[in-house]
């Protein structure tokens, strides 16, 4: 079978890249999960019961504890599967067959992503050990990548996150994507979500596949470069994050903003974060 694996950070465009490639004819992922956006976090639980090293993401659950990652693998497998095996314990090999048998339960071509995986290197080496453990199937893993100044105006606007301590999961995210081209090969392409609506920039998924392109992805894909017409957006990036941006090709315009009005509305972004983690609290 056909594998397709969506490698990126936090609101780099993997939803719609996913949404998009599910529009194509035989292609399914997990008819459940736990997670909004269509993600499993499947390798960062799995990491977590094989209890691999993991590091804190940003405001995450991530990594999850033994517990709750096994409880959710077995999840995933009854309501993905319509079956639950009880373990004493998680192996490898159960781990990677688990994935394949939901895989194959949706038919032929399966794709999957979650910005957690990037990130931890730990299930990216799983991914690529699943890989090797079928050597049979046929892999496409996709590295996504977008200006980290859209990345991070979009994990503010929605999500409130502070763009000076986010921006720490973009620079490892996109740090381990330079690793990623040799880990995985030639089962390895890396496209930045703002070519994704240009002619042709997708022919070789569909080569993937087995089907001719239809060359309609130009109006599926709008990149809006919100940030630069938001004056109040007064963050500026780190000297290591604008290096990594230039080896993706990117730049970083100089900008001027109110420093006194950014750090007020930080301040205020983390006040109603702490809101919202009481009233979370208090419904439990």
């Amino acid at each position: 079978m056909k594998h397709i694996i969506i490698l990126s950070s936090k609101s780099s465009g993997s939803t719609a890249l996913i949404k998009f490639i599910l529009r194509i004819s035989g292609v399914n992922s997990f008819t459940f999960v736990q997670h909004q956006e269509l993600e499993s976090l499947y390798w960062t639980k799995a990491a977590s019961v094989l209890r691999l090293p993991q590091s804190p993401m940003y405001r995450s659950v991530v990594p999850f504890n033994e517990e709750r990652a096994s409880n959710d693998l077995l999840e995933l497998e009854k309501k993905n599967l319509g079956k639950s095996e009880h373990r004493e314990e998680w192996s490898e090999a159960g781990i990677f067959t688990l994935y394949r048998e939901i895989a194959a339960s949706t038919g032929e071509e399966f794709v999957e992503k979650s910005p957690h995986h990037l990130y931890q290197e730990s299930s990216l080496n799983l991914i690529r050990s699943f890989m090797a453990h079928f050597p049979e199937d046929d892999y496409l893993v996709i590295g996504l990548v977008r200006h980290p100044m859209d990345v991070l105006y979009s994990a503010w606007s929605r999500w409130l996150y502070i763009p000076e301590e986010f921006e720490e999961e973009w620079i490892r995210s996109y740090e381990n994507l330079k690793k990623a081209r040799d880990l995985f090969g030639t089962s390895y392409r890396e496209i930045r979500y703002e070519d994704l609506g240009e002619p042709d920039s997708l022919s070789w998924l569909y080569e993937f596949l087995g089907q001719s392109d239809p060359h309609n992805n130009e109006e599926f894909f709008r990149n809006k470069s919100k940030w630069e017409k938001d004056s109040s957006f007064g963050y500026s990036p780190s000297v290591e994050l604008q290096s990594l941006a230039s080896h993706y090709k990117y730049e970083i315009k100089e900008r001027s903003s109110s420093r006194f009005l950014w750090n007020l509305s930080k301040l205020k972004a983390r006040g109603i974060y702490r809101l919202r983690k009481i009233y979370k609290w208090m419904r439990k």
